[in-house]
């Protein structure tokens, strides 16, 4: 333990240093293996087959985080359920705000959907590439 005199500030080239130093401390406590759990940067993903073990999964990643000097935003963490039918989850934080639930969920430049399909990540990569082929051959001209 050491007391901190001083904030980084947000840009600085310790910043990234920094999270990555406290993220991997407190997986050290939380994490589950692969797929369980896949960290990569600022991003977690949480997968359980039960419910309430999601939510005592993500309220124990939570605390972790927030007694470290890290805060999960509720209103920018989102869930999704995989599964052949439309069905509802509720996780909320330990305020009790409800997290929201999507279909669509971007991760890593992926699209996942609830009912497993790839057609819209299938779209979004075509799009994606389109439009860096056409920034290319417009600076070329």
């Amino acid at each position: 333990m050491f007391e901190i005199k001083a904030a980084v500030h947000q840009g600085s080239c310790l910043s990234p240093l920094l999270f990555i130093i406290v993220m991997d401390a407190v997986s050290d406590y939380v994490r589950h293996d692969v797929p369980w759990d896949m960290l990569y940067a600022g991003d977690l993903i949480l997968a359980d087959i039960s419910p309430a073990k999601l939510q005592e999964r993500f309220s124990e990643w939570q605390e972790a985080l927030e007694s470290n000097g890290l805060k999960v935003n509720a209103d920018k963490t989102e869930t999704v359920v995989c599964a052949k039918t439309a069905e509802s989850l509720l996780i909320t934080d330990r305020r009790g705000k409800a997290l929201k639930q999507v279909e669509n969920l971007r991760y890593l430049g992926s699209v996942i959907h609830a009912q497993g399909e790839s057609e819209e990540d299938i779209k979004a990569r075509i799009a994606a590439a389109w439009k860096k082929w056409q920034e290319l051959t417009l600076s070329v001209m």
